[in-house]
């Protein structure tokens, strides 16, 4: 497990998790989760990122893993 004060990363060789709280009231449709090859991008609509991980870091963190 990779873990930060924002979000926590989990890998096996075939999935990936990457936990992110928010508040409790939060819904699924709350949410704006952008996947794209050099980034992922979690935040609640209308209101500043949650998480933002850039492609170096998802390349480190594949590296650690793998």
């Amino acid at each position: 497990d990779f873990q930060t004060p924002k979000y926590t990363w989990t890998q096996t060789i075939e999935d990936v998790i990457v936990t992110v709280p928010v508040p409790r009231q939060t819904r699924g449709k709350d949410l704006d989760v952008q996947i794209k090859n050099t980034s992922l991008v979690v935040k609640i609509k209308g209101s500043p990122s949650l998480i933002e991980v850039n492609c170096y870091l998802i390349q480190l963190l594949v590296q650690k893993f793998t």
